[in-house]
């Protein structure tokens, strides 16, 4: 998934509003926008990356049932997975993190990187954060 569509994944989630979280029909629909053809990539990277809603602020607001993959975890994980060398790689994962577009990242765009990506790497190896 990363390999294949990578670029196109980072690009399309810049471009159209860094959605952070996105429920099954959302995934699938940007997905599809992002030009991945390949349903069964789609469906197995969903079913990796989805996770219950988990928030007490929105409890009553919606079904806590639903399934979300959190984007800048499943990007940051793209991002160090592409098949360029190092520079372009983390050119793509400071570009998911630069939400002010400008030429360097603020200490809480730094801060949201790291835990962000470490909480991916979480997820991918099974080891949980403590």
């Amino acid at each position: 998934f990363s390999w294949r569509y990578g670029e196109s994944i980072v690009d399309h989630w810049v471009s159209n509003g860094r959605p952070f979280l996105l429920d099954q029909m959302e995934f699938c629909d940007f997905c599809s926008r992002a030009s991945i053809d390949d349903t069964e990539a789609m469906q197995d990277t969903w079913r990796l990356w989805s996770v219950p809603l988990k928030s007490d602020r929105v409890q009553d607001m919606v079904d806590l049932n639903v399934q979300v993959v959190e984007m800048l975890q499943l990007l940051s994980i793209v991002c160090l997975m592409l098949p360029q060398d190092v520079h372009v790689r983390m050119a793509k994962l400071l570009m998911l993190y630069d939400f002010g577009e400008g030429e360097s990242l603020s200490e809480t765009e730094i801060f949201l990187l790291l835990h962000q990506s470490i909480a991916g790497f979480s997820r991918v190896s099974g080891v949980d954060l403590v």
